[in-house]
């Protein structure tokens, strides 16, 4: 008995010791970690008047302003036939501005370098799901690879200033900035007369109407003449000629009874005085550029300063260059390095970047009346004429003629006209100082929509680069050229302005 008691009581005491150290032990249990507070949703930011991408930014979401412009940067290589291009946009939303440019790295053979896209936020707020994709685009096969995707939120554009027009400011020229807004107030009376005011003519890229206009009645008594206004906002650079009638719309016999004229020009919008890829438009290069690859903005200046001696009878001189896209300005001016007599100096040509292309620009030091001697030595670089954002292109037609147009050195007037060059006629330029307004070649002839029928009217386009300061009469002239006793008819003129 005592036996089994003692084999039990061993038991009963350490059972007994931890009941007794269980209820001692006051530590308190670690308590459950609290649930990670959730990261607030990511808010969208302002939209830019501006934004620039680049590859690194694939997947994004950008916000950008009505009418400011999107600029997209890749890398890859034109010389394999590769290039970059879009695969889905939605352009009622996002509307690529030009084409796309190329600039190689370096001038080696094969060099690899970057595509250069712009798009401009248009009127209609929204999003585009905006995917470019890298191929040889004439394989349809070919899948594009890589590809580079971003989602693009436009919204309205902060408030620009606005301008007022009245019936009084027919004819004139009004400069806007993407974002303004114009008014135009013009008296009516459509309750009793059934005339009412329309837009006739508008280029929508450029202006685009806000609403129909809206009548505000000039008082209470039935019938009585009241104002009608309409509003546009400044959405794209350009030109627009607009044109506004006065009429009994239903009558489509009916000449409008009145009209409303004006020439718009909307500059693009500028962000500490630049655009985004803005190109240079002042270009120097001298003897150390040799051989290389300069670029320089449409309606810019490339100025080439090289080593000689004018009283050597040696002068510097161009012996291959396409004017069409760098004019030069005039000769070659010499500059002494000193005040003694045969001093050697600096050599200045100066061109104008006219139009977007390139051109292999070689010059030739030498005696230029020995027709035998080859210069020695010589410079040569390859220019490539650039796109410039900030170019403004101011659009003509017949119905400006006798206006007087202002013009910024490196803008572009447009002149369409109508034209018929089956019957033998044709439109030239008859009066212009060169001084101020250059040609773009000798005109474009355009087929109109006719152009199924023999003899049926188009169009020819001319275009003109300011190139200077002052005044020009622009006169064209539209007759049998063979002619000599046949007087133009009819003539285009206006009077260019640039300060």
């Amino acid at each position: 008995m005592f036996r089994t008691m003692f084999r039990v009581l061993p038991t009963v005491v350490l059972v007994i010791l931890m009941m007794t150290l269980s209820a001692c032990d006051t530590t308190t249990p670690a308590p459950t970690p609290a649930p990670p507070t959730p990261m607030p949703a990511p808010t969208r930011g302002p939209a830019s008047k501006n934004v620039q991408l680049t590859d690194k930014d694939q997947g994004q979401t950008v916000e950008l302003e009505q009418g400011g412009v999107l600029e997209i940067t890749l890398p890859g290589n034109a010389t394999t036939g590769y290039t970059w291009g879009i695969l889905s946009n939605n352009g009622d939303v996002l509307q690529q501005a030009g084409d796309w440019t190329y600039k190689p790295e370096s001038s080696a053979d094969g060099a690899p370098g970057m595509f250069t896209f712009q798009f401009r936020g248009m009127t209609t707020a929204g999003t585009s799901a905006l995917k470019l994709g890298y191929k040889q685009w004439w394989d349809d096969a070919m899948q594009p690879d890589p590809t580079f995707a971003v989602t693009v939120h436009v919204s309205a554009a902060a408030a620009g200033s606005q301008t007022s027009l009245t019936d009084k400011d027919t004819g004139k020229t009004v400069n806007l900035v993407t974002g303004d807004t114009l008014v135009l107030s013009l008296p009516c009376n459509p309750g009793s007369t059934g005339y009412e005011w329309r837009v006739m003519e508008n280029n929508a890229s450029v202006l685009q109407q806000q609403g129909d206009g809206q009548y505000q009645a000039g008082g209470t008594m039935p019938g009585a003449a009241g104002t009608c206004v309409f509003t546009f906002q400044a959405v794209g650079a350009g030109t627009s000629a607009l044109k506004l009638g006065y009429k009994q719309w239903w009558n489509e016999g009916m000449a409008p009874e009145q009209t409303f004229e004006a020439l718009v020009n909307v500059n693009a919008p500028t962000v500490g005085g630049a655009m985004p890829g803005d190109v240079p438009l002042y270009v120097q290069i001298g003897d150390q550029d040799q051989g290389q690859t300069v670029e320089v903005g449409q309606g810019g200046m490339l100025v080439v300063e090289l080593a000689g001696n004018a009283t050597t009878g040696y002068s510097w001189g161009i012996l291959s260059n396409d004017a069409t896209v760098l004019r030069p300005t005039g000769d070659a001016e010499f500059k002494s390095g000193g005040d003694q007599p045969g001093a050697p100096g600096v050599f200045t040509l100066k061109f104008e970047a006219l139009s977007v292309g390139t051109t292999s620009l070689k010059l030739g030091y030498k005696q230029w009346w020995n027709a035998q001697m080859a210069p020695d030595p010589t410079f040569e670089v390859t220019v490539r004429v650039l796109p410039n954002p900030n170019l403004t292109t101011t659009q003509l037609t017949q119905s400006n003629s006798g206006q007087t147009i202002t013009l910024n050195k490196g803008d572009v007037l447009q002149v369409t006209l109508d034209c018929n060059p089956s019957t033998g006629y044709s439109w030239r330029v008859v009066q212009i100082n060169n001084a101020v307004l250059v040609p773009e070649g000798d005109g474009e002839y355009q087929p109109g929509a006719g152009a199924e029928r023999v003899g049926a009217p188009d169009q020819c386009t001319f275009r003109f680069h300011a190139v200077g300061s002052g005044t020009s009469t622009v006169k064209l002239g539209y007759k049998q050229w063979w002619d000599a006793q046949m007087a133009p008819d009819p003539v285009f003129e206006v009077t260019v302005t640039v300060p």
